[in-house]
């Protein structure tokens, strides 16, 4: 079966991953939904991209941003030990805590 997918597609697995597909072969996940972690996979794998795609919800480019953004300040804030300022994600600073 052949899937007509939209690039770039943003996207929520029925487990709550996210991701992006950018190309054909080439997709990029958060992957570590641990307490303190936070983490990106790249795959380069098309039927595992497949695999996404079929049991995703398209999201749009803003949730899927914002979402990501949560999670990032979500990692930070719960460093030990330190404070964050978030100002937009690209400006983002760890300082230590008193």
């Amino acid at each position: 079966m052949k899937y007509k997918i939209n690039y770039p597609y943003f996207g929520r697995t029925n487990d709550g991953i996210l991701f992006v597909i950018i190309q054909p072969k080439y997709m990029i996940a958060l992957e570590h939904q641990g307490t303190y972690g936070f983490g990106f996979a790249a795959y380069i794998s098309r039927p595992k991209i497949l695999s996404f795609y079929k049991f995703s919800k398209e999201v749009d480019k803003a949730d899927f941003e914002g979402a990501i953004r949560q999670k990032a300040y979500n990692f930070f804030k719960k460093t030990p030990g330190a404070e964050t300022i978030f100002k937009p994600i690209k400006e983002a600073k760890l300082i230590a805590g008193k």
